[in-house]
């Protein structure tokens, strides 16, 4: 099963993104950390939201790639395989996996944390993009 990923793609941008390649100074590295500040804040969300888990809110990463065209934030991984499943990927509200010390599989509920830290911050995550979308200009 994937990572649960999620992903602010404004790649739309390209004429944006080719100015910023041929920029002189600082506008791109600017442009690229202030699109990171915008995944740490849903990835700090998210964490905070999937404090029960010991593994999973260390396995959230923010990946920013492009000249900041594309920002990801990821759970799950070796460290934590367990994310995605409990994210309820899919629109599952339960997941089943097996108790090893029983040889049986129980059900869970999922408990999802990056869908809902996406939503509660999607406002000021476009706020903020087009703040450094306008610094830039």
């Amino acid at each position: 099963m994937a990572a649960p990923v999620l992903g602010v793609d404004v790649g739309g941008l390209k004429t944006l993104s080719k100015t910023l390649k041929a920029a002189e100074g600082n506008l791109s590295k600017n442009f690229k950390a202030a699109m990171r500040k915008v995944g740490q804040m849903v990835a700090d969300d998210a964490k905070s939201r999937a404090n029960w888990s010991q593994r999973i809110p260390g396995s959230i990463k923010v990946t920013v790639t492009g000249n900041g065209s594309r920002v990801a934030v990821k759970a799950g991984g070796p460290r934590a395989p367990h994310a995605p499943a409990y994210e309820g990927l899919g629109g599952k509200s339960t997941f089943r996996h097996p108790v090893f010390t029983r040889k049986v599989w129980t059900v869970e509920k999922t408990r999802p944390f990056m869908v809902p830290a996406l939503q509660k911050n999607l406002d000021r995550a476009v706020e903020m993009v087009a703040d450094a979308i306008d610094n830039i200009l």
